[in-house]
């Protein structure tokens, strides 16, 4: 298995520890990061998806990556940059 990337929060420098993450259209639950800023999803079928992470503690704060998983190969780690978001 692939090690787990931390999720960063560019603003604070710093791991973004317990935020939600998604992999938008993989068909797998949404995780949370640990206290090293790390997540993994599991069981994801092979093809490209859109990584985001969001969070709403101590700011909204939201970033997002891309991944690609390949049938019987590791995924490339992927490290999402959070920014604080932006509201109309």
């Amino acid at each position: 298995h692939q090690p787990r990337r931390p999720a960063v929060a560019r603003h604070l420098a710093q791991p973004a520890r317990r935020v939600k993450v998604a992999a938008i259209g993989a068909g797998v639950p949404d995780v949370m990061t640990d206290e090293e800023g790390k997540f993994r999803f599991e069981n994801v079928n092979p093809g490209s998806y859109t990584v985001i992470a969001t969070s709403t503690q101590p700011l909204a704060r939201e970033g997002q990556g891309m991944v690609k998983v390949e049938a019987g190969k590791e995924s490339a780690p992927v490290e999402v940059q959070m920014s604080i978001k932006r509201t109309p």
